[in-house]
């Protein structure tokens, strides 16, 4: 099994945990998928995710506290986009190890220990 080399310092610690809690949320994961894409204003985050506009802010919010997404206005629109690109790598492997993609499904060891 591979060793876990976790900071020991507490504010490190504390900046995952911040990022690990503000993309665990279905919707907060929608929306960090559509700004992944580019740039968009919050109109069309919300045609993209199916959801409310106060929904829709309230988790952009959420994402932009933990420094993972940024937003600014220009006149009456708020754009907002990833601020964090590294967020999208983390969610890229993620998904390759733990979602039937085209990479393939990963095992864990534990299952193939099990197995």
């Amino acid at each position: 099994m591979e060793a876990v080399n976790l900071p020991t310092d507490g504010q490190d610690l504390s900046k995952i945990s911040t990022v690990m809690q503000a993309i665990s949320h279905p919707m907060r994961l929608k929306i960090i998928g559509a700004l992944g894409r580019g740039e968009k204003i919050v109109t069309h985050i919300m045609e993209e995710v199916g959801s409310s506009q106060s929904n829709v802010s309230q988790h952009v919010e959420v994402l932009r506290k933990a420094g993972i997404v940024q937003s600014r206005r220009d006149h009456n629109r708020i754009y907002c986009s990833i601020a964090d690109l590294n967020v999208l790598t983390l969610l890229t492997k993620v998904r390759e190890c733990y979602c039937n993609t085209q990479h393939g499904m990963r095992t864990s060891r534990r299952a193939q220990m099990v197995g």
